[in-house]
């Protein structure tokens, strides 16, 4: 799916907060989220089609911002260690919603603590107790799932059928989530594959992709899992020329990785 179709298909969830309890003159505040775009990417004038998208549909659900919708912008930088102090930052300004386009959500929901609505691009707020279910929030936490364990599960599915003698297969991912992740050991009962980390410190830069392709040759994988996030996504056209330089079959999580040559 286009990430320009599924922001689309997000506004409607978006703006239920603040429609459902709409004043007429009222000037409403979101605080919008992301881990590595700069604040000018985040705009209806920005080159991203997934930002201009959302404020294209804000404002032909009749939000539009200096009239009666007030944008605040915050970016981590890809510096995963300040993403909890930001986020309590921004639960502080006390906003009519947060979205956080971040598999970072829990920060947010823990600083929140219920107060403050929140729309979250995540992986699965299930698993991270956030919620229940994304129909029916249990909590203030809502959004789209990414990526829930059924999809991880059939792309390694795919990647046995397309290199079944793949043995070794290195994931992509920043520290922070390979750590909170189980798909070590999904991934060695279920496909007895050996995976490993294709780790990238923060801070979630060039350099730190470059660093971490270079280490490939002290254990070259026969098969490299792209994590979908919104750090990998923003560093895809990077992503793409390291792993053909490298040589090594790839295995993308959206059609974004395919456009620059996947």
């Amino acid at each position: 799916m286009k990430r320009r179709n599924l922001l689309a298909g997000l506004l409607p969830v978006v703006v239920v907060p603040l429609a459902s309890a709409q004043q007429p003159g009222k000037m409403y505040r979101v605080a919008m989220f992301h881990p590595t775009h700069p604040h000018s990417t985040m705009s209806e004038q920005g080159r991203s089609t997934s930002w201009r998208a959302l404020f294209e549909e804000l404002r032909r659900l009749g939000y539009e911002e200096g009239r009666n919708l007030t944008v605040e912008r915050y970016t981590g930088g890809g510096q995963e260690e300040t993403y909890p102090q930001l986020a309590r930052k921004v639960v502080a300004t006390q906003p009519d919603l947060i979205l956080s386009m971040s598999e970072g959500v829990p920060f947010f929901a823990d600083a929140a603590a219920g107060r403050v609505p929140i729309i979250g691009y995540v992986d699965d707020t299930g698993a991270a107790g956030l919620s229940t279910s994304l129909s029916r929030p249990s909590a203030n936490v809502t959004g789209i799932v990414t990526d829930p364990g059924a999809i991880v599960g059939k792309r390694f599915e795919m990647l046995r059928e397309v290199r079944p003698e793949a043995k070794h297969v290195a994931m992509l991912a920043p520290h922070r989530h390979w750590e909170a992740s189980g798909w070590v050991q999904r991934s060695e009962q279920q496909h007895g594959m050996r995976l490993t980390c294709l780790c990238v410190a923060s801070p979630l830069q060039e350099a730190e992709y470059r660093k971490a392709f270079a280490n490939l040759d002290h254990d070259r994988p026969d098969f490299i899992v792209v994590w979908g996030g919104s750090e990998n996504i923003t560093h895809r056209e990077l992503i793409v020329g390291l792993v053909n330089e490298m040589r090594i079959p790839a295995l993308y999580p959206i059609r974004a990785f395919v456009e620059p040559g996947a």
